[in-house]
């Protein structure tokens, strides 16, 4: 865009990348979600079957107290990878087998359970403070409640997840913020270099028109070559307005041989005609520069 400076381009840049930024991680976070509904999904409808299941087992070695076949019956559930902890509870709320004593996990079901076919299940942690699907349902024989069964399902694959989702977010916004302090140090070091001193206003590979060999000059008319120098700045104190001819005599050019300079001019007699003549010029050629 013309007329943008570095400084804008560079907000512009930033803001395009924060909003990019923002929309990526939001359409990240969408998918994480989803793919943790349907973890917890498929957890839930595992537990619920293999719940039912050991329970039917365990139905009549629990009423003849059979402790050989209802520990037999606990390594077999325990057999599958995803089952951290299982227990068997008798009428009186007695634990009487049970599996990995180091993740024994409290009865208290608390307030989010939910029941499916008779299975109530809630998430929660263990002892080690992994995540953890907790399965309960009821012991019965004859139709009569004779205990309980507890069962835990790993839940490792939602820690996954967010670990995931949380590294992509600190990674992308690092990248972010790396960005950020380049294009601010850029624009400290183009700020810099525009200020240790004038240059000319295009380079040389820059000059329109290169094709050009000459140019006029629209205050004198006269001609030079067409290049960014023909243009560039000059220290109009100095600037020599008029010069000797060469053929003045010897008198003339010892008094004048330096020539008179832009800041003269109006100091000396007789060129206030020519002082008034560039001045009209100088404000005609503005003129017709900003129309």
């Amino acid at each position: 865009m013309l007329g943008m400076g570095p400084n804008h381009r560079n907000k512009r840049v930033l803001i395009f990348c924060l909003l990019a930024w923002l929309m990526i991680v939001l359409g990240t976070y969408l998918i994480v979600r989803i793919s943790i509904s349907q973890v917890k999904r498929n957890i839930s409808q595992s537990g619920i079957a293999m719940a039912t299941g050991f329970s039917n087992k365990v139905s009549l070695p629990l009423l003849e107290r059979d402790m050989a076949m209802l520990s037999q019956l606990l390594h077999e559930a325990t057999d599958n990878p995803s089952v951290v902890y299982a227990a068997i509870i008798d009428h009186k709320n007695n634990i009487v087998a049970y599996t990995n004593a180091e993740l024994i996990m409290p009865v208290n079901k608390g307030g989010f359970a939910r029941t499916v076919d008779r299975v109530s299940f809630w998430e929660g942690f263990a002892a080690d403070q992994a995540k953890i699907f907790s399965f309960s349902t009821n012991v019965t024989y004859a139709g009569t409640k004779i205990g309980e069964i507890y069962l835990a399902l790993s839940a490792i694959e939602i820690n996954q997840f967010k670990r995931r989702f949380s590294l992509i977010t600190m990674s992308s916004f690092g990248v972010l913020l790396l960005l950020a302090v380049v294009l601010h140090f850029t624009h400290l070091t183009l700020t810099a270099k525009r200020s240790r001193g004038p240059k000319s206003p295009l380079a040389t590979e820059e000059v329109p028109l290169g094709n050009m060999a000459h140019m006029a000059c629209p205050l004198c008319g006269s001609h030079k070559p067409f290049t960014d120098k023909a243009v560039s700045r000059v220290n109009l104190d100095s600037f020599l307005f008029l010069r000797a001819g060469n053929g003045e005599g010897e008198a003339a050019r010892s008094s004048t041989s330096q020539g008179v300079s832009l800041s003269e001019m109006g100091e000396r007699e007789g060129l206030g005609w020519l002082k008034r003549q560039v001045i009209f010029r100088c404000t005609e050629i503005i003129r017709k520069l900003a129309a």
